[in-house]
């Protein structure tokens, strides 16, 4: 399962553009304290050389004006007669050192020579040779220029190097008051949760304990109740002994006449089945005999069950 994507703040986003700019401003810084440390040196690159100039004696007031501080890209070529017109950066003038000229004509005898000047002073000319040459001017950039000057100045240098720390330090103040503020709304969000969790835990515990209550008073009745039959039925095991000997004695009496009727019932029986008998045969003879049989097995079941019943 691929992991959750951190968002990034753009207070933290600003913060490192910040840094960057700030990489690259001090390194621009140095490199032009490097480069350009010297007004009158054209550092080159390749065939082009590099120079800044840095009065207005080239603004005459026209299209072909080179403003202060702008910046001249410089091809390192030897003039000629076609060139007349363009603007040429020339070494070693008296009293100017390395500065920007407009070629003003060609002087072929006794030797080749140039003539420059200033459009501001078009009546002054300098006469410079090829060796000072550093070559014509083809392109210019005036911001590049400015920027080079200011960079090279103590306010530039605070301004490029400063602004960019400051930037920096303010957008990571607020990434970090941001990050707090992220921080401790979660921090309540959890505490809300850890409150709803607790609520929940309280509610369980108290349904816990009045289920255990319940239970406990269910076991007490059950227990009271097996309590109550128990003592009962010791109630009934404990009857008095007089009343055990006294419904024992009923209990005999009641077998005995039982069995007492038992006899006199026999006996009845077997006298209605003689007379029977006798009715039927009209034989007087045998009366006598019969009876009297009859009578002894009678007298000796009533003396047997006479004396069973004091046995027991």
């Amino acid at each position: 399962m691929p992991g959750k994507e951190k968002k990034t703040s753009p207070f933290k986003v600003l913060g490192i553009l910040c840094l960057i700019i700030l990489i690259l401003t001090s390194a621009w810084v140095i490199t032009v304290k490097l480069v350009f440390k010297n007004q009158n040196v054209t550092p080159s690159i390749d065939k082009t050389s590099l120079y800044v100039m840095r009065t207005a004696e080239m603004e005459a007031g026209n299209d072909t004006d080179i403003k202060k501080d702008t910046l001249l890209f410089v091809n390192n070529t030897t003039p000629t007669q076609e060139d007349i017109g363009k603007v040429l950066v020339i070494d070693n003038v008296s009293t100017r050192g390395t500065t920007a000229m407009r070629l003003k004509g060609i002087i072929t005898e006794p030797t080749v020579m140039y003539q420059v000047g200033y459009d501001t002073s078009k009546d002054k000319t300098y006469v410079v040779n090829s060796s000072q040459i550093v070559g014509i001017a083809t392109k210019m950039d005036h911001f590049l220029g400015w920027a080079i000057v200011q960079s090279g100045t103590v306010h530039g240098m605070l301004l490029l190097v400063l602004t960019p720390l400051l930037l920096m330090i303010v957008f990571f103040a607020l990434h970090s008051w941001w990050k707090q503020k992220n921080n401790a709304k979660k921090y309540m969000g959890h505490r809300e949760k850890v409150k709803e969790l607790e609520r929940q835990v309280e509610a369980i515990e108290a349904e816990k304990t009045e289920v255990v209550e319940r239970l406990i008073k269910e076991k007490e009745e059950l227990i009271e109740a097996n309590a109550v039959a128990e003592g009962t039925k010791e109630n009934a095991e404990l009857t008095p002994v007089e009343e055990i000997v006294e419904i024992k004695e009923e209990i005999k009496q009641s077998a005995s006449n039982t069995a007492i009727e038992e006899l006199l019932r026999l006996c009845e029986e077997e006298n209605q089945k003689l007379m029977a008998k006798f009715d039927k045969s009209g034989e007087k003879a045998d009366e006598p005999q019969a009876s009297e049989a009859k009578d002894d097995q009678v007298a000796e079941a009533v003396k047997k069950a006479v004396s069973e019943d004091a046995e027991q």
